[in-house]
């Protein structure tokens, strides 16, 4: 491992969602040197945001991308709020009434989120190169995401 980290954290606690009714914090997580390269990154979208430190995402990428297993790209991790209610499918809730704002966390995804990482980041528009993923039912809600917006997301991870 380098003594200069390739990947840097940057945490932003004041993305406020009109859609959730809350403020939400996501984890960024940047290639080093991103703002002089002049191209665009790849992005993924990871459901479940503040296990990042748990699954060791920063030293995974850094790794990753030095051996040359991936190329560089900006990961943002999605810190979950309610997420019985915000992940899931969001056509419609479960028996038990779960999922009840999935529909919501999907517009907040596509309709804030991202516009907002593409002002601020040099983030690829092509949906072959920008994927969401997730674990148990962050993962659903990222297969469920990615089905409904294939204009954006090329791939999926659950």
């Amino acid at each position: 491992m380098p003594s200069t980290p390739h990947y840097y954290l940057e945490k932003l606690t004041d993305i406020h969602s009109k859609l959730l009714g809350r403020d939400t914090v996501v984890d960024i997580f940047l290639p080093f040197q991103y703002e002089k390269e002049g191209k665009q990154y790849p992005l993924l979208i990871l459901n479940d945001g503040q296990d990042s430190e748990a699954i060791d995402l920063k030293s995974t990428l850094e790794k990753l991308t030095l051996s040359k297993d991936i190329n560089d790209v900006i990961v943002v991790g999605v810190h979950a709020g309610d997420r019985m209610h915000e992940y899931g499918v969001a056509s419609k809730e479960d028996y038990l009434g779960r999922g009840s704002k999935a529909k919501n966390y999907t517009r907040f995804i596509m309709t804030e989120l991202i516009p907002y990482l593409q002002y601020r980041y040099p983030i690829s528009r092509l949906p072959e190169e920008n994927c969401i993923a997730g674990f148990s039912l962050g993962g659903l809600s990222a297969l469920d995401i990615a089905y409904h917006n294939p204009d954006y997301f090329g791939k999926v991870g659950a």
